[in-house]
């Protein structure tokens, strides 16, 4: 699949005769068949993410209400992290430096590991340590994964279970996005982050 090029191209200077300038430029191929490649790609991965949430809920109970059995969890840890990793490769790779693909990349792994519970520690994380040019720079996403878990990323370490953190119980009874912003100009006020107090 195509992805980030990076290109080094030598221009004759115009000021000074017989001499040249480099730019350096990093392109990616905005086609509509690459669009859908990447389509395929992640949803494949938003699949999976599924498949194992299915796998580590608990039987339903008499309310009809389902929830995570953290035993499962701990034992598909493994497969959680690399999906999840997996996802944020694949959206980071996208359109990087456009401002908004690497934030959107942390934004899912955080939220696919919350989804099971599961949060980095965030002291964990190395200083000058940039997740989304490991990914830029990786050919494939298992050669990023390796090179995550080499660097950072050591499961036991660097990850805890929101239900043993102090601030848990506030972080699940947090209301829902859709219940909290119900409409387009809120949304996009919590967005850009506006002081509410100074719109009439």
């Amino acid at each position: 699949m195509s992805g980030t090029r990076i290109v080094l191209k030598r221009f004759e200077n115009t000021y000074v005769p017989k001499s040249y300038t480099y730019e350096f430029l990093i392109r990616t191929a905005t086609t509509m068949d690459r669009w859908k490649d990447y389509e395929l790609e992640m949803n494949h991965h938003f699949k999976q993410l599924f498949i194992l949430y299915q796998n580590c809920l608990k039987k339903k109970s008499s309310s009809g209400l389902s929830s995570l059995d953290l035993i499962k969890v701990e034992e598909n840890k493994k497969e959680i992290v690399e999906c999840s990793l997996r996802l944020f490769y694949w959206i980071a790779n996208f359109a990087p430096l456009s401002r908004g693909s690497a934030a959107t990349a942390y934004v899912t792994l955080h939220a696919s590991l919350l989804l099971f519970h599961l949060k980095i520690k965030s002291n964990s994380i190395p200083s000058k340590f940039q997740l989304d040019f490991i990914a830029l720079f990786s050919s494939k996403s298992n050669e990023f994964i390796d090179k995550v878990k080499q660097k950072w990323f050591h499961m036991n370490k660097n990850l805890e279970y929101i239900s043993n953190n102090k601030n848990a119980n506030e972080l699940l009874l947090l209301p829902l996005v859709q219940n909290t912003f119900t409409t387009y100009y809120e949304m996009y006020q919590a967005i850009n982050d506006i002081d509410r107090s100074c719109v009439g």
